[in-house]
């Protein structure tokens, strides 16, 4: 009879286990597996949306790329456009500068051959004073003073 009662016990605690598998543990897991289940398509789903955006961002990125050259080469042509210019002005002012400083020159050029004119008359007056007062005697400037009077005299008449 103990062993009856022994088997009697393991049924009990059997059909216990049973129940409580079926109602508790069962759902439970079958819970837990659709939550799984759930996960992962939100996980496919999520990763479908990160590849497409991924695609989009690639693309996105090319075109900035694109784009980026095409500014570059923009900026290098206005850059060649920019020295051109810059060059053609300086050009320009360096012509100018070199007109201005041609007429400077002529202009220094012809004040100092003024000034050598002026420098040689005034030397050749100086030398002529001193060779006439060197040579002219008394007598040669009474002559001359008799001469210059008689001119000036016929000048008046």
């Amino acid at each position: 009879m103990e062993l009856f009662w022994r088997l009697f016990d393991t049924l009990i605690l059997i059909a216990g286990l049973a129940y409580i598998l079926i109602k508790y543990i069962a759902p439970f897991f079958d819970k837990r597996k659709k939550e799984i289940i759930e996960a992962l398509n939100q996980a496919e789903e999520s990763e479908e949306k990160a590849k497409a955006l991924l695609a989009n961002a690639k693309k996105q990125l090319d075109d900035v790329k694109k784009e980026m050259e095409l500014l570059k080469e923009k900026a290098k042509t206005e850059a060649l456009i920019e020295k051109e210019r810059i060059i053609e002005e300086t050009k320009k002012t360096a012509a100018k500068i070199y007109e201005r400083y041609e007429v400077l020159a002529q202009t220094e050029l012809n004040r100092q051959k003024r000034e050598i004119y002026e420098e040689a008359v005034r030397m050749s007056v100086e030398l002529a004073q001193k060779i006439i007062l060197d040579e002219l005697t008394p007598e040669l400037q009474e002559k001359i003073n008799k001469k210059l009077i008689e001119n000036i005299g016929e000048a008046i008449a």
